[in-house]
């Protein structure tokens, strides 16, 4: 169960830190000064210029991140399960056993597909 959710967590993670910090450095010069010079305080800053401006950034690499952790999932069921639909799959390929490896592999690719 570790194996699995490591897999899952280094596939998502990445992304959505990655979007997160290019948003971060995407927020304009200008409107920080702005607010500064107006008088406004760094709770200001944050809620009104930064969280704003991050959160089209936030919900894109979420959207990526999301996807990742789906193909993550598929990847630890097929290499670091011990039991489930991917089991059937890996001993049979291991053996060398095509004629039960081909459809435990389809059946779970056809319940990724619906």
């Amino acid at each position: 169960m570790a194996a699995k959710t490591l897999i899952i967590f280094f596939l998502s993670v990445f992304p959505f830190v990655f979007n997160a910090y290019a948003g971060v450095r995407a927020v304009e010069p200008l409107l920080i000064n702005v607010v500064r010079s107006l008088g406004g305080k760094e709770l200001d800053l944050y809620v009104k210029v930064i969280v704003p401006s991050v959160l089209p950034y936030v919900v894109a690499g979420a959207r990526i991140a999301v996807g990742r952790a789906l193909i993550g999932v598929l990847v630890g069921e097929f290499f670091a399960a011990s039991e489930g639909i991917g089991t059937p799959s890996r001993g049979s390929a291991i053996y060398s056993r095509w004629t039960r490896c081909l459809p435990a592999s389809s059946s779970s690719w056809s319940l990724r597909w619906r």
